[in-house]
């Protein structure tokens, strides 16, 4: 594991001040003891593996006495070994940027209990904080900053090693004059935190996204029969339960929303909202997938139905700070030939808002073979290829869509997890992964998110992108899926940045927007 990394984001998460102030003028900077007598030394523990992975040979050490206490004479724990203890050099004080991570936290000491973090301040303060007793003026963005750094610390077994022995040790003198529970103000932070990021997303379903308030108001305005205009009732019927038994019933959710869009004005409108929704968390780009073939009931062709889409999208674009390309979907349930209806009708559109072929619908074993003409075809006429593939137990089908199909990208992807060749082939080829947890989870790919695997993907160099796959039908966002993960897997803020230009890589997009999503997150 690379600890330089994690201690790196560590010491960025701990870069904020405790108070909208210099603390220190308040005291005399009595934390780092400016007041000690002279020829008097002191100094502070480094925590396991800091002083390899951020101070050695730096201009911060330069001068410094620096000893190693072993567990044996000193209270370490036998699993740690030893730490390094520092002495200061208060005349000459010290780098900011490069201090440890003890003097970081301070006043707190971080705390485990039943597996859970907290932050302390112990009874036994070596240096009595005036803060203390302002809790209140306390910035929310310092103790944020705590909570994130040692749960990223905390990914270094020496360190849980050494927390946990402390924190024994502080049960057992009853040495807690206060405890910190993260879940008081963390969580909302994150979530607000998580809307106001840039995003993207590369695996949305525009039926599977439509506002319920408009499926009723398109029934009344062009007298179609639904079965309820209770916006309650729709919502009921819209909604995938966590709790659906398999992707069949899911999938069931889509038939009201197909059934009132079959005119021009609908499919504009439908698309022109979807973008406004997802401008208001931020979403920079995002690819729509769509079946054009479902919209031909009121005798729209499939030309027509592609550029009403189009049609909202640039709108919507000229409005909001949102960029739109199309992905048009075949289905595997339907003819083969049917395919071709879409690739030749579509390729008009090329380069100009339509940028891929995507098969999707119910998973077979081995649909691929029966698709491998229609997709060369695509391919030749321009089209970029992504496939829904491996979303249902079958993780042969994503090999079979990458040597097939030549498929940039994967639709889910889920089941490589249990096909190694599949899996080696998505990791060496850099085939990127369009992952949708909740909708996983609905469709009963995984049980829970903690079992989702996309973080064990990600970690494995896998590249994977987070994407809600249908807005309405799995009640979500883009930043409840961030959300989610984040709270499953406690993903870091350097793993969303990683995740976004995996996004921005994958993307179907031209160079010039390309440049500009990289732009965002700088």
């Amino acid at each position: 594991m690379e600890y330089k990394q994690i201690y790196k984001s560590a010491y960025n998460f701990m870069d904020e001040q405790i108070i909208e102030a210099d603390c220190g003028k308040l005291c005399n900077h009595h934390c780092c003891r400016n007041d000690v007598k002279k020829g008097e030394q002191i100094g502070i523990y480094l925590m396991p593996c800091e002083y390899e992975s951020m101070l050695k040979d730096t201009d911060f050490i330069k001068g410094l006495k620096i000893e190693k206490h072993r567990s044996k004479y000193y209270d370490i724990s036998p699993k740690v070994g030893f730490l390094y203890y520092l002495y200061c050099d208060v005349e000459k004080g010290c780098l900011r940027e490069l201090r440890p991570i003890q003097c970081r936290t301070y006043p707190f000491e971080p705390h485990i209990e039943n597996e859970e973090l907290y932050l302390v301040v112990e009874n036994d303060q070596i240096h009595e904080c005036p803060l203390l007793d302002k809790m209140e003026d306390w910035r929310s963005e310092f103790i944020k900053g705590i909570f994130l750094g040692w749960k990223e610390l905390l990914k270094i077994q020496k360190v849980k090693d050494q927390i946990h022995y402390e924190s024994q040790e502080r049960i057992r003198g009853n040495n807690i004059r206060l405890k910190l529970d993260q879940s008081i103000f963390v969580e909302e932070e994150e979530n607000m935190n998580l809307v106001n990021l840039p995003k993207i997303e590369l695996h949305c379903h525009l039926d599977g996204s439509v506002r319920p308030e408009t499926i009723i108001d398109i029934a009344k305005k062009e007298g179609i029969s639904i079965p309820s205009y209770d916006i309650e009732a729709v919502k009921d019927m819209l909604i995938a339960p966590l709790e659906c038994t398999s992707l069949v019933e899911y999938l069931k959710r889509f038939e009201i929303p197909i059934k009132i869009m079959q005119s021009e004005e609908s499919l504009r409108r439908i698309s022109y909202e979807l973008l406004e929704d997802v401008s208001k968390e931020n979403i920079k780009y995002i690819e729509v997938r769509f079946a054009p073939l479902l919209h031909m009931e009121k005798g729209l062709t499939v030309e027509e139905i592609i550029e009403s889409v189009l049609n909202g999208m640039k709108e919507a674009e000229e409005k909001f700070d949102v960029k739109g390309n199309l992905i048009l979907s075949c289905l595997r349930n339907m003819p083969v030939d049917t395919t071709y209806d879409v690739i030749e009708s579509g390729k008009k559109f090329l380069r100009k808002g339509v940028v891929a072929i995507d098969l999707a619908g119910a998973e077979g074993e081995g649909f691929a073979k029966e698709f491998v003409e229609p997709i060369e075809l695509a391919r030749k006429y321009g089209y970029r290829v992504t496939i829904h593939a491996g979303e249902t137990g079958i993780g042969k089908n994503v090999l079979e869509a990458i040597q097939l199909l030549k498929a940039e990208r994967i639709g889910h992807g889920v089941f490589i997890k249990d096909h190694k060749e599949a899996y080696d082939l998505v990791k060496d080829q850099g085939i990127v992964l369009e992952m949708c947890p909740t909708s996983n989870v609905q469709t009963k790919a995984v049980d829970y998110y903690k079992n989702h695997p996309i973080y064990d993907f990600h970690k494995d160099k896998i590249k994977v992108t987070l994407n809600t796959d249908n807005r309405t039908v799995s009640d979500t966002t883009l930043s409840k899926e961030y959300h989610a993960v984040s709270k499953a897997f406690e993903m870091t803020y350097e793993d969303y940045k990683e995740i976004y230009y995996n996004s921005i890589d994958a993307s179907f997009a031209d160079l010039e927007t390309k440049k500009k999503l990289k732009e965002y997150m700088k």
